[in-house]
This record gives structure tokens, sequence and C-alpha cells, in this order.
């Protein structure tokens, strides 16, 4: 998660960058089908993760 903030601070100084924004769109796509079998196996292991990276609104 940290990587994917360093690099969307990033794509605002570089925005035709496209090929780290490749590498972005990996790393998020590996993050949510990592949240997504989480959710799956231990519901309230998710919910602690996701407050603790402050994602989901």
């Amino acid at each position: 998660t940290e990587n994917i903030n360093k690099l969307q601070s990033h794509f605002k100084a570089h925005k035709k960058d496209h090929h780290s924004r490749t590498g972005l769109i990996r790393m998020v796509n590996l993050r949510r089908k990592l949240l997504a079998y989480l959710k799956r196996k231990n519901p309230d292991s998710y919910a602690e993760v996701i407050k603790q990276l402050k994602l989901r609104g």
C-alpha cells in the first residue's frame, strides 16, 4: 500500500509515465485479490487490515 501511495503521488508530476503506471495497476490488482481472499477466509482480520491501511472509505 505504501508503494501504491508513492506511485500515485509520482503520477501527479509525471503524467506520461505509462511504464510505471502498468506496475501500479499490477500492484493494485494484487492487493485487491489478496484482500478478497482474506475477506473470504477471515472476515475479522480483513476488517482490521482495512482499518489499519485506511482503505474503503
